[in-house]
């Protein structure tokens, strides 16, 4: 009787060998092309063709971000709108949330700038936030197709304004629209706001500062569309249906 160390070896199949060597090779190629996928497909190479902008502007509270997203909805996508606020400030949290395997330091080189200006206590320079709505029309364009856009809540001021004609020149802003509204409706309809927003900004002396500050700024953005023959004043203190109707009527001649 045999004992086990008398047990032969098996012998390993040199065909196993060699389908298991091929079978790492096309996985470890296909982990690569697909890495170099995603960076291909990145909106920085991504060409905008010449765009329609409209940009739309008004004090905290005037509801011009309400009736972008109902033209939006109208238009049943023919427009796309960009929220400068917004964007910047899913840029910042795109730092301290946890990056993924696909996020490269280029991909985050605008969020870790406008970071690094807050924490300095500095203003995002005007060129940054340019490059922040170009990158938000490319992705847009990307993945819809969509050649038009509202712009929210931009531009805020003269700075605004140079950086985006030095910079986005080649695309045409047909209209500046300018949502007005009686100073103590805005702080009303903030401070309702504030009972669920969560928003610390929200409170009587910070909405009062807020819209000072915008009327100022916006000195130079209502002069220069004005001139230009684009500016239209849009009276935001009626009904969200109301104000539309007019929107509508500037936006698509209805």
């Amino acid at each position: 009787m045999g004992s086990c160390c008398d047990s032969k070896p098996k012998k390993i199949c040199p065909f196993s060998i060699f389908l298991f060597v091929a079978s790492m090779a096309f996985v470890t190629h296909q982990l690569s092309q697909n890495k170099k996928g995603k960076k291909s497909s990145s909106s920085k190479d991504v060409q905008l063709p010449s765009c329609e902008v409209i940009f739309v502007v008004g004090a905290p509270g005037t509801g011009k971000g309400t009736q972008c997203a109902i033209l939006v909805e109208k238009t049943k996508g023919a427009w796309t709108h960009l929220s400068a606020g917004d964007l910047l400030r899913e840029e910042r949290q795109r730092v301290t949330a946890a990056q993924t395997a696909t996020d490269d330091d280029d991909d985050l080189e605008l969020a870790h700038t406008i970071q690094n200006c807050i924490n300095a206590g500095k203003l995002v320079p005007s060129s940054i936030t340019v490059r922040l709505l170009e990158k938000g029309m490319k992705q847009a364009y990307q993945k819809t197709g969509s050649t038009k856009f509202l712009i929210d809540g931009f531009p805020r001021g003269q700075d605004n304004i140079d950086a985006w004609d030095n910079q986005m020149g080649a695309h045409k802003v047909t209209s500046c629209l300018n949502y007005e509204c009686p100073e103590q409706l805005l702080v009303d309809r903030l401070l309702e706001r504030g009972k669920s927003s969560g928003r610390s900004d929200d409170n009587m002396e910070t909405i009062r500062k807020r819209f000072q500050t915008h009327v100022e700024a916006c000195k130079p953005v209502l002069a220069r569309y004005s001139k230009d023959g684009i500016l239209h004043t849009i009276n935001s203190d009626q009904s969200v249906d109301e104000v539309y109707k007019q929107t509508e009527k500037i936006v698509l001649g209805k």
